[in-house]
């Protein structure tokens, strides 16, 4: 019955806020309020379910809440609203914060979800060695993303949190003119984008990691390049396909979604990429996503481990 105490519930935005809901969807819809449906409420409410819903306090990982700091700031813009990271603009993030974050969950070589024994939360508050995965789920940096009584398994909840433990990462690894080079590029990626730019843009940033991280496989290629478009506030996800040789990044800008498939090294020519660029193995990478909403590009590169770079690239019909 506590479950839905720290957080709100979709009912109870839907109930208390209305009135901010229709102007938010006004203003973003650049419609007067009185043409705001119902369907422009259920798509902004996807949106904030995306950006600030998913946490659960639940150990059976059942309920879901909304954050509730982001949400109430979301909706008091009083001007075009965006979907801020309020959560790293307004928290206090620690040493141990970071370097757990950039060590566990979420970066290359790691899982993005990680498993605890029910025990370990329901004796964390009489132990002084309490895992620092616990305590940052008790207070709502990751959440419980599923449990079956014995096994919880947690994670970062939204994109909000998504993007700003990109952002810690990228901080602490990566130089501030190669951030600020990323950023500037970043705009040219409209609808007209060419898979050679695409390759170029990527390369910057790549070739620019240190070399403890620099990436020993296609998956490894494809997650750093999500966690660096995380943190340039983009929505990004990326998969292997089960070997180490070929994976794949998708990426919604502001308008046009991409789709990667990134092979590592091996004997590819330039004819035999532009033959796999015609038969892309994703199907249902981009499910669920926005993304699809938007024109779709779809690429096919290759990453040269000894370079340390993208060295071929073709683009799907």
């Amino acid at each position: 019955m506590f479950r839905d105490l720290l957080g709100f519930t979709e009912g109870e935005i839907r109930q208390f806020f209305r009135g901010y809901l229709i102007r938010s969807a006004a203003l973003l819809n650049h419609m007067p309020l009185q043409d705001v449906t119902e369907q422009h409420i259920d798509i902004l409410m996807d949106e904030l379910r995306r950006h600030y819903g998913g946490y659960c306090f639940d150990m059976k990982g059942r309920s879901r809440v909304f954050q509730t700091w982001s949400v109430l700031n979301f909706l008091n813009q009083s001007s075009e609203p965006g979907f801020g990271d309020y959560w790293y603009e307004t928290g206090v993030i620690t040493d141990s914060m970071k370097e757990y974050f950039a060590a566990r969950i979420g970066t290359p070589g790691k899982a993005q979800t990680k498993a605890f024994w029910e025990c370990d939360f329901s004796a964390s508050q009489y132990s002084p060695a309490i895992d620092t995965g616990v305590l940052l789920t008790q207070c709502g940096y990751y959440t419980i993303l599923s449990g079956d009584g014995d096994v919880i398994e947690i994670g970062l909840p939204n994109l909000e949190l998504k993007q700003a433990h990109a952002r810690i990462v990228m901080d602490g690894i990566m130089p501030a003119s190669v951030r600020r080079e990323m950023r500037e590029r970043l705009p040219f990626f409209t609808g007209a984008v060419k898979a050679a730019d695409a390759a170029y843009f990527f390369n910057v940033f790549l070739t620019a990691l240190p070399e403890a991280r620099k990436p020993g496989t296609a998956g490894e290629v494809c997650d750093w390049l999500r966690i660096f478009l995380l943190s340039r506030g983009l929505d990004a996800r990326s998969g292997e396909y089960g070997t180490d040789a070929s994976a794949w990044l998708l990426c919604e800008f502001p308008d046009v979604g991409i789709i990667m498939e990134m092979m590592y090294e091996g004997s590819w020519t330039e004819q035999q990429v532009n033959a796999q660029a015609k038969e892309p193995q994703i199907t249902d990478a981009y499910s669920g996503s926005s993304a699809v909403h938007k024109p779709l590009r779809r690429f096919t590169m290759v990453f040269s481990g000894k370079e340390q770079k993208i060295i071929l690239w073709s683009e799907s019909e």
